[in-house]
């Protein structure tokens, strides 16, 4: 299971999509309940949302037909948001998915540019230098120029090869690697002393918040970033704080997302770009209440959904918590559901990127946005 974040950009700002992974390969994306959380001034937000995750996957971009049961695939909500509103012109890309595949969240979207690290966005098998512009050799040309003459026709893959050879031509003039006073004085040093987690997650928030305080962020409107293996069927662990060595395999991951948030607010709030930038973090689905035999828990129903920046209405639990009672549980052991995920992400759309209410049927076909306040997360 993985976590997803959507960070949004409304004109001028943006919508971070980060998304937990089911496990190694798996490209699902499901219902989650939302739990809100404000810059931390403000405290957190809780609230649940509306639909089956064990068994369905409406994040993952598919609908099921009745006639043929087979998964077909379709439009994400960023390329309908495109077909209802258009984009402005970005600099690079309207939106980057930082994983290792393209996020179900952005499929169809054929101008986003996906990678896994961005210090690796680069061509290899050149000889010399990928980078080089051998500005003092007579007629030589960096290897990154022959890509141009490989796409130049109009078909979706050429247009595809002209945006990434575009996005590797502006982007191969940053350094991506973390500062260091001695051996990397031009790296990047985050703003207020934010401090990443180590790893894949607190390096692809590092890279995204560079890049949004540098001019690739005219245009773009949407990120997403992965945040895997909370799948936790097996051992998922029991806290023992003081302990040395251990195991609590869902803390490590909740700290280890809290820690990447932390960070990458701290930041970007440094560069006076949290009140443009706000951050919704889902689950495809969510676990269920009781343990099961082996220690862990298996796919539950509700989850709860997270959302971060300055125009968030923080401190307080949106929409309702229907309890964990038995009879409150849904069928004896899952959180029930209160708020149709699509309803949070409708708000961000509506609040932070200007979509007019009347489109909303176009971003989320089949659902009724809902405009009278509940849960109102955000602000304009």
């Amino acid at each position: 299971m993985k976590a997803s974040a959507a960070i949004l950009r409304s004109p001028p700002a943006v919508c971070v999509e980060l998304v937990p992974q089911i496990g190694r390969g798996t490209r699902a994306r499901a219902a989650a309940p939302a739990m809100v959380l404000a810059p931390r001034q403000n405290g957190c937000n809780v609230f649940t949302t509306a639909i089956d995750s064990r068994s369905c996957t409406p994040l993952a971009c598919r609908r099921l037909t009745a006639a043929t049961s087979k998964l077909k695939p379709c439009w994400s909500w960023a390329r309908r948001l495109k077909a209802a509103t258009g984009l402005p012109q970005p600099v690079i890309a309207p939106a980057f998915g930082l994983g290792s595949n393209l996020q179900t969240s952005l499929i169809g979207l054929d101008e986003a540019v996906g990678f896994s690290n961005a210090e690796q966005f680069r061509i290899d098998g050149f000889h010399g230098g990928w980078n080089d512009d051998g500005s003092n050799l007579t007629g030589y040309h960096p290897a990154h120029t022959h890509l141009y003459p490989l796409w130049t026709g109009n078909s979706s893959l050429e247009r595809a090869g002209r945006d990434a050879a575009d996005a590797l031509e502006y982007m191969r003039t940053f350094e991506f690697r973390p500062y260091h006073a001695t051996n990397r004085p031009g790296g990047y040093k985050p703003g207020a002393g934010a401090q990443y987690p180590n790893g894949t997650f607190g390096n692809q928030l590092r890279n995204l918040a560079q890049m949004l305080k540098s001019p690739i962020k005219t245009g773009l409107i949407a990120a997403a970033v992965d945040h895997g293996f909370w799948d936790t069927h097996e051992g998922q662990g029991m806290p023992n704080p003081g302990t040395a060595g251990h195991w609590d395999w869902y803390g490590n991951l909740v700290e280890e997302l809290g820690r990447g948030l932390d960070a990458f607010y701290t930041d970007l709030n440094a560069a006076d770009l949290m009140d443009k930038v706000t951050v919704v973090v889902q689950s495809e689905f969510g676990r269920r209440f009781r343990p099961n035999a082996s220690s862990g828990t298996d796919h539950g129903y509700a989850n709860v959904m997270l959302a971060m920046g300055n125009r968030v209405n923080g401190g307080q639990m949106h929409g309702s918590f229907p309890g964990l009672d038995d009879l409150s549980l849904f069928q004896g052991q899952d959180v029930s559901m209160t708020t149709d995920f699509r309803q949070v992400l409708s708000e961000a759309l509506v609040d932070r990127m200007g979509l007019p209410i009347g489109k909303v049927s176009q971003v989320f076909p089949g659902f009724g946005y809902g405009s009278s306040g509940v849960p109102n997360i955000f602000s304009t």
